[in-house]
């Protein structure tokens, strides 16, 4: 399985929480401006799929496939 981000229900909040929950560092993103930023990446070779930042995402936005 692999984690992902459903970019149709993601808000590309700067303050995105699954950033910060991640306790790998899995989870990046780039601020563009003063309230959007891109959306969230994770990165496949660091994630566990432990699945903290799909409890975490206020959205459900971040699912595995």
């Amino acid at each position: 399985m692999v984690v992902k981000i459903n970019k149709d229900k993601c808000d590309r909040n700067r303050m995105c929480v699954i950033v910060s929950a991640c306790p790998i560092g899995a989870i990046k993103q780039r601020k563009i401006g003063p309230i959007l930023a891109d959306y969230p990446e994770i990165d496949e070779e660091k994630c566990t799929e432990c699945g903290i930042c799909i409890k975490e995402c206020p959205h459900d936005t971040v699912y595995k496939e």
